[in-house]
This record gives structure tokens, C-alpha cells and sequence, in this order.
């Protein structure tokens, strides 16, 4: 998959190829359509900010897009459900991971990019 990783604080992400991640239980893949830039993404890019990891890593906690996997144990949710998403990191990729207390249901009627932002507000 392609994502955008960064390889040193304060530096620009840099687009490189990466495995898709695996969901381990109580995990959710999600297939990312639009991500968001919030407060803590562009803190985490200049130095370590509350949970972020050290350099290098991909960035991004918010996305929205569609249920790819399912890990064991994962209940209440469908391999194909639209969703907005709070991730466990690494949501500028095109595929990321959350716990499902993150992942939010999403009508129709939301657009990506509104329910790609949706977790920060």
C-alpha cells in the first residue's frame, strides 16, 4: 500500500510503499477514502505528542472509508460499512487500524471528507 511516512520530526512525510496492516483482535482495517489534519497530527509531525510514536511512522488519527477486515474477536460490525474512524495511527495510508470503540457508523448522506473530520470535532 502506499502511505505517507515520517522519517524525522519536523520533516515533510514522504509517500513510500508499505505493507497492509493486519488487524489483530479487537482490531478493524479499514480501506481509507479522505483523511483529516487535526491539532494532534500536526503536533505529532514536530516532536513526540502525547501518544506519538518515534520516528519513522505514519501519521494521521482520523479518516473515513470502508470496513476491509475484521479482527478476532470483532463484533457489531461489516466488512463493507461505510465508516468514519478514530485510528490507532497511521490513517495518511491507504489502509488503517482501529479499536471499534473508534469506528463510527456513516450514512449515506455524509460525505468522505465531512466524516474524515468528524472524529476531531
Amino acid at each position: 500500500m502506499k502511505a505517507y511516512q515520517l522519517t524525522a520530526w519536523e520533516s515533510q512525510p514522504e509517500l513510500r510503499d508499505r505493507p497492509v496492516p493486519e488487524p489483530g483482535p479487537g482490531q478493524v482495517r479499514i480501506k481509507v477514502v479522505a483523511t483529516s489534519v487535526n491539532f494532534a497530527d500536526i503536533q505529532g509531525r514536530k516532536a513526540p505528542y502525547h501518544t506519538s510514536p518515534p520516528p519513522p511512522f505514519i501519521p494521521g488519527l482520523d479518516a473515513a472509508g470502508t470496513i476491509d477486515a475484521l479482527g478476532e474477536g470483532v463484533t457489531g460490525l461489516e466488512i463493507g460499512q461505510r465508516v468514519a474512524v478514530n485510528a490507532d495511527g497511521g490513517s495518511y495510508a491507504e489502509y488503517t487500524l482501529a479499536r471499534p470503540v473508534g469506528v463510527f457508523p456513516l450514512p449515506d448522506s455524509v460525505s468522505w471528507t465531512d466524516a474524515a473530520a468528524f472524529t476531531s470535532v
